[in-house]
């Protein structure tokens, strides 16, 4: 089957998931997390800001239908 690179995949080779968390851990950035990492809201916010979404709630909606 034939992989398609999506635009959010496009932009996270950007961003080195090795090199955001060693910034992570080097500025403790997670250190009062609850829910989301900082890695989690970054890709959150990439895909808030590809689809032009301007709503949590339409965020939250369409994250949940590309869950599988």
């Amino acid at each position: 089957m034939r992989q398609v690179t999506t635009m959010l995949g496009e932009l996270l080779k950007i961003f080195p998931r090795y090199e955001f968390e060693k910034f992570e851990k080097q500025y403790r950035s997670n250190h009062y997390t609850k829910y989301f990492t900082g890695w989690q809201q970054l890709i959150t916010l990439l895909y808030a800001q590809i689809s032009g979404h301007d709503s949590l709630r339409v965020i939250q909606t369409s994250l949940r239908v590309h869950a599988q």
